[in-house]
């Protein structure tokens, strides 16, 4: 009994919150979820990502959030010229198996290139249409009346914008920020008879990777997420460690610890693993939540894994160790 009504609570606060979107804890493996201004931001001719995170497992089935995106670059894709990035990402939300928001999403890029210094700029522009598609079980059972939904199935019409600015100084540094806004049109999200609105989502964002020595490289994040009464913050570093084969197969590992602020202050401790060599990308981070909730759930917190690949197209391909990608983030 206790936790049905524990998974009573927590789809009836769902319902009411409906409008908040997920955030991944590796926000920078899915990235033109995060911004569509880093659609085509990468050392590389097409990207493919997957993310799958779960969470409050002991709860029903849990939150279950995954998705896939692709990506192409059309144009110079050495760095030295303009280019366009275009891509098309989707994700299913799965909220403990009786309410789903289901996105995708047309990513589209700009990105150009300032200067022509050793110290380079780059500004990208980015925007992204779609739309959410959010269900709801009609079988749900209540302790008490039943609750009479107007929409059990509900489309709503999406529209996102984003800039990214990039400083590369190619011996020692470099640094990226960004901002996004997404839901830009506004319309009804209510499952039942209520003129509840698409909130904007708002993201300011900033990184660096740092050199300390020829095989070490620090990597600070931050990251803060608005969408109506929600706040979250994301900071940490990673430590990221070059291996032999670096420069001829970008092999490398990470590995980080990063902090959480929500509504309520401190969040969950999340650390992260993360593993690359010959454009194959593996990820994998787990959230220890630190609210009263983790009591609960039995102490779990979220498990989040992330996969892609980086490849090339042509034949010759000048890659670029101070390329403006996130590759190594």
């Amino acid at each position: 009994m206790k936790k049905f009504s524990l998974v009573f609570i927590c789809i009836i606060s769902t319902i009411g919150l409906q409008s908040q979107d997920a955030i991944f804890s590796q926000y920078f493996a899915s990235q033109p979820y995060l911004n569509p201004a880093m659609t085509g931001f990468f050392d590389g001719s097409y990207r493919i990502n997957a993310h799958y995170r779960t969470q409050w497992t002991s709860i029903s089935s849990g939150v279950n959030t995954y998705g896939v995106n692709g990506e192409l670059k059309f144009g110079d894709h050495e760095g030295e010229k303009d280019y366009v990035g275009a891509g098309i990402s989707i994700y299913r939300d799965d909220l403990y198996g009786r309410l789903a928001n289901n996105t995708g999403r047309l990513n589209l890029a700009y990105h150009k290139r300032l200067g022509y210094g050793d110290t380079k700029h780059y500004l990208s522009i980015g925007a992204n249409f779609g739309m959410d598609y959010r269900q709801v079980n009609k079988d749900l059972i209540f302790p008490e009346e039943p609750v009479a939904f107007q929409h059990a199935n509900l489309f709503v019409p999406n529209l996102g914008l984003g800039l990214n600015y990039q400083i590369v100084f190619p011996s020692f540094a470099n640094v990226f920020l960004g901002g996004a806004v997404d839901h830009i049109i506004s319309d009804k999200i209510s499952i039942y008879n209520s003129n509840v609105q698409n909130e904007k989502r708002i993201t300011i964002y900033s990184s660096a990777r740092l050199k300390v020595n020829e095989a070490v490289y620090m990597i600070p994040t931050f990251l803060t997420a608005m969408q109506g009464p929600h706040k979250q913050i994301n900071f940490g570093t990673a430590a990221q460690l070059l291996m032999r084969e670096y420069y001829d197969n970008k092999a490398n590992f990470q590995i980080g610890v990063y902090g959480r602020l929500g509504n309520e202050g401190f969040d969950a401790l999340i650390g992260m693993f993360r593993y690359e060599n010959r454009g194959i990308q593996v990820g994998l981070s787990y959230d220890h939540a630190l609210t009263e909730l983790s009591s609960a759930t039995g102490g779990f917190g979220a498990l989040e894994l992330s996969l892609g690949y980086i490849g090339f197209i042509e034949k010759v391909f000048k890659s670029r160790a101070e390329c403006p990608n996130l590759k190594n983030f």
